[in-house]
C-alpha cells in the first residue's frame, strides 16, 4: 500500500514546512517537511540552505516510501487505507524501526493499535503537548471509517488522481473532455481530461480500487501510461512524464482509492481517459465522438456512474429521431425510452453521431435488438 490523502495532509499539518534548514539541537539538520539529516554528515547547513516548495514536496514523497515500506512489511495483517495512513504518520514521526524497536504484534489488534499508540508522546519533555495532539489526530484517523480523499457523498469508492481535487476551472481551451476548439487528428474531440501540471500534482493516485494491466512508454506522444482496469471502466493515465522511473506500479499488481501509482514529471499535464471498452480498442477512437471515451470528470463525481447527457439536449434530439423500418416510421418521444437512452452514453454518442452527422445510426443486424429495446421501455 501508499499513503493516501488523509495521512498525507496529517503529516504535513504536524510537520510543517520549513525552506530553511535548522537545527532543533536533537542532532539533526531538519528542512522542508520535517527531512532531517545527522549533523556532519549531510551538506545542508542551518540557516544557510534553502530549497523550493518544489523540492520539499519531492523529498517528502521520496522519504515516505521507507516509511511505507516499514508498515507493509513488518504487519502480516491488513490494514485499510487510512488505518495504513496512520501507522505511516506514527512511523514518520518516530522511525521506521518503532514496531520492530518496541516489539509490536505483527497481528496487532485495532483496539490494541490505538492504546499502544498515545504512549509515544515524550512525557515531561517540551514535546509532550504537540505530540498528544498528533498521537490523538493518528488515533482518530486509525478509527475513522475507510473514506480517504472521497471526492463526494457517497461516492467513497473513487477519488481525484491527485491529492488536489479537481478546481472545476478550464485553464486552457483544449483540455477539456468533449469537441474544443482545439484541432485534433479528425476533427476537435479531445477523448479525457488534461490535469495541469501547473495546477495539479506532483504525486498521482489511483482513482478506485483496481489491477494495472499495463504499464510503459509509448509512443505518439502518449508518454508515460499507465492503465487500470476498474470493472466496468478501463482508466488511462498518459502525458505524465517520459519515464518508467515515474511509473511506481507494475502490471498484474492491485491498488487501492488514493495510492501513489506514478508522479508527474516533466510533462505539462496528466491526460485521464475513461472506457467501458478494451483500452487500445478504444484509442482507435482518440479523435472521434463515438461513444468510446467517456467524460472522466463526470464519473469521477458521481462516484463511478456513467456519465448523463444533458436531458434538454437529449429531448431535443429526440424528437427529431425516427426509427425507419421501411414501411413506417415510429417517432421515439416516450419518457421511459428518454430515461433509456439518458442513462446510456454509448447510444447517446451515436445518437448525436447521426443526427448531427447523417451517417446510419444503427447496422441492418442491430436493428430487431433495438426495436426489442424500445418496445420494452414503451
Amino acid at each position: 500500500m501508499r499513503i493516501g490523502t488523509n495521512g498525507l495532509n496529517l503529516i504535513k499539518q504536524f510537520e510543517g514546512c520549513r525552506l530553511t534548514a535548522y537545527n532543533l539541537g536533537d542532532g539533526k539538520i531538519t528542512i522542508g517537511w520535517g527531512h532531517a539529516e545527522p549533523v556532519g554528515q549531510t551538506s545542508l547547513v542551518a540557516g544557510v540552505t534553502t530549497w523550493t516548495q518544489a523540492q520539499a514536496d519531492n523529498q517528502l514523497i521520496a522519504d515516505l516510501v521507507g516509511y511505507e515500506n516499514a508498515v507493509n512489511n513488518y504487519f502480516t495483517r491488513s490494514f485499510n487505507q487510512n488505518q495504513f495512513d496512520a501507522l505511516v504518520s506514527f512511523a514518520y514521526n518516530l522511525g521506521g524501526g518503532v514496531f520492530a524497536n518496541y516489539n509490536w504484534s505483527k497481528t496487532a489488534s485495532d483496539s490494541w493499535i490505538c492504546s499502544e499508540m498515545i504512549l509515544y508522546v515524550n512525557k515531561g519533555t517540551q514535546f509532550e503537548e504537540g505530540l498528544t495532539r498528533r498521537r490523538n489526530a493518528e488515533i482518530a484517523l486509525y478509527k475513522s471509517s475507510d473514506s480517504n480523499n472521497t471526492v463526494g457523498p457517497g461516492t467513497a469508492s473513487w477519488t481525484w488522481p491527485f491529492t488536489k481535487a479537481y478546481t472545476g476551472v478550464i485553464y486552457v481551451d483544449g483540455q477539456q473532455f468533449g469537441n474544443t476548439s482545439y484541432p485534433r487528428g479528425r476533427g476537435y474531440f479531445h477523448d479525457g481530461f488534461d490535469f495541469d501540471s501547473s495546477v495539479y500534482g506532483p504525486d498521482i493516485l489511483a482513482v478506485s480500487d483496481g489491477e494495472v494491466i499495463y504499464t510503459g512508454v509509448m509512443g505518439d506522444g502518449l508518454g508515460s501510461v499507465i492503465v487500470l482496469s476498474i470493472p466496468p471502466y478501463q482508466v488511462m493515465y498518459q502525458e505524465f512524464s517520459q519515464s518508467m522511473s515515474d511509473i511506481f506500479v507494475s502490471v498484474g499488481q492491485k491498488v487501492t482509492k488514493g495510492q501513489r501509482i506514478g508522479q508527474l514529471n516533466g510533462g505539462t499535464h496528466l491526460h485521464l481517459g475513461i472506457t467501458k471498452k478494451d483500452w487500445r480498442t478504444a484509442l482507435a477512437s482518440w479523435d472521434i465522438d463515438d461513444g468510446s471515451w467517456l467524460n472522466p470528470i463526470e464519473i469521477l463525481q458521481s462516484g463511478g456512474e456513467s456519465p448523463q447527457p444533458n436531458m434538454e439536449e437529449l429531448k431535443d434530439m429526440l424528437k427529431l429521431f425516427k426509427i425507419n423500418t421501411g414501411y413506417k416510421s415510429l417517432q421515439v418521444v416516450n419518457t421511459e425510452t428518454l430515461k433509456y437512452f439518458a442513462m446510456n452514453a454509448e447510444e447517446s454518442a451515436r445518437m448525436r453521431k447521426f443526427l448531427y452527422d447523417k451517417e446510419p445510426l444503427f447496422e441492418p443486424a442491430e436493428f430487431q435488438n433495438v426495436l426489442d429495446i424500445i418496445k420494452h421501455v414503451l
